[in-house]
């Protein structure tokens, strides 16, 4: 419709219609592509709202199993430090409870936390 309206005053030569009706077509256009502007970047804010949630929780959950593993990273520390020490000694070592944990202790290795899914 609005091309044969166009055509039509394009053929009467009525030069200022022809601008009105494009004029229209150009602010219907631009006022199409602001609408989905506004539209991408309300859809960006709420997919950054829940990323962050996510975030929110895998990083509690990671500080949550920092607190549980701490003690025990600790403790395994100072037993291969008495281990090393052993080692380093000039003392004849014997196989016993307290060289086994030293040992256990150091073979017990725990890589690193989870890799959170978000």
């Amino acid at each position: 419709m609005l091309l044969r309206r166009i055509t039509e005053h394009v053929r009467n030569q009525n030069w200022v219609a022809v601008g009105i009706d494009l004029l229209i077509v150009i602010v219907g256009v631009v006022i199409g592509i602001q609408v989905a502007n506004w539209n991408d970047q309300r859809q960006l804010r709420i997919s950054d709202g829940v990323l962050l949630e996510r975030l929110k929780d895998d990083f509690t959950d990671i500080v949550a199993t920092a607190d549980l593993v701490e003690p025990k990273l600790r403790e395994q520390s100072a037993l291969t430090s008495h281990l090393i020490e052993a080692l380093w000694s000039d003392k004849n070592l014997t196989l016993n409870q307290e060289t086994e944990s030293w040992l256990l202790a150091a073979l017990d290795t725990w890589t690193s936390y989870p890799i959170p899914p978000s």
